[in-house]
């Protein structure tokens, strides 16, 4: 327990414990490799567990967003662009990272982000993204992709419903801010 402990707080939490590198975790004194492997398949069948939790779940705000994509995103240190796939009763069909690591994404192409909303079938879609900066305030580039996307939901019949934007610690609906 006082390991566990240990672990815990050196990680800041477990957000900070799922993005550890097995090397990291396995430092400390009394884990090694397996037990190390069997802590790290673990939280990944936790995480497992609760997507499938989450896939039967209505998205009516950007909070609910939030609650669903945003410890995935808290701690990257780059860019992730990503997707809820939504029913026409607007219920969570499936959650896509699209691009990780981008310096911005204006080589986002609305093939890449229609293609899982086409395979689930869905209605609508959800544009999220992260700021490592911690500042969620929407760049011209943020603006200009989400009305190009939009355009392509059209084309489509998938709606763009939102895009938000997260920062450290707080996030921006682009549609709350009356932006789409």
């Amino acid at each position: 327990i006082e390991l566990a402990r240990d672990i815990l707080k050196s990680f800041n939490g477990i957000a900070g414990l799922v993005n550890a590198h097995l090397s990291e975790i396995s430092s400390f004194k009394g884990l090694g490799k397996a037990k190390t492997a069997t802590l790290k398949a673990a939280i990944e069948f936790g995480r497992r567990a609760y997507r499938n939790f989450d896939s039967r779940r209505r998205v009516t705000s950007p909070e609910d967003v939030a609650d669903i994509v945003w410890d995935d995103l808290r701690h990257e240190k780059v860019e992730v662009f990503g997707i809820l796939t939504l029913d026409v009763k607007g219920n969570l069909i499936g959650k896509h990272k699209i691009t990780k690591g981008g310096v911005n994404f204006s080589s986002i192409s609305p093939k890449e982000v229609f293609s899982p909303a086409i395979r689930d079938l869905s209605s609508s879609v959800i544009l999220f993204h992260n700021h490592p900066s911690g500042d969620p305030s929407p760049s011209g580039e943020d603006l200009r992709v989400t009305e190009v996307l939009r355009k392509a939901g059209d084309l489509l019949g998938i709606e763009v419903v939102d895009h938000i934007i997260f920062g450290l610690d707080k996030f921006l609906s682009l549609r709350k801010e009356g932006l789409i």
